[in-house]
């Protein structure tokens, strides 16, 4: 959800949307629940990362996580500018199908240098395998947050 959190952000900084009360107070609650999710440490919700060098690991990937969900709202944003005359199944098929071959390339370039276990130390099934239970996340991320977030 907070890829068109960001969108929303971005088309009203740019002034293509308006920037409603109602906008202001969404983004507004967003940013303040996720600062809040990412620098209060909970009891138990991060136990295996005590460590200061686990801290540090843990606030890197929420900046990367940050990073992805600005640019693919900032690729939304402009997309929808800059190609008037695309369909937007056309687009996102374009876009998904350029992503494939960037995660193949990158799949078999980690796959082939023996740096697997570095990036992911659990990933018993090989840099291929996708546990049963993120199936589920990912057709919400690919339909809601993908497909349904270029049409709003």
């Amino acid at each position: 959800p907070s890829i068109c959190v960001f969108a929303t952000a971005i088309s009203c900084s740019l002034g293509w949307e308006s920037l409603t009360k109602r906008k202001f107070v969404g983004i507004a609650t967003t940013v303040v629940g996720s600062l809040i999710m990412v620098l209060l440490e909970f009891d138990g919700s991060h136990s295996s990362h005590n460590n200061q060098q686990g801290l540090k690991i843990r606030l890197f990937g929420q900046l990367c996580f940050l990073c992805n969900c600005m640019s693919s709202a900032s690729l939304y944003v402009y997309s929808k500018k800059v190609l008037n005359n695309v369909g937007a199944i056309e687009l996102l098929a374009w876009s998904y199908a350029c992503c494939a071959v960037f995660m193949l390339v990158a799949n078999l370039s980690i796959s082939g240098s023996g740096t697997l276990h570095f990036i992911c130390d659990d990933c018993s099934g090989g840099s291929w395998h996708m546990p049963r239970e993120s199936l589920w996340a990912v057709c919400y991320s690919v339909i809601f947050a993908s497909c349904l977030a270029y049409f709003l």
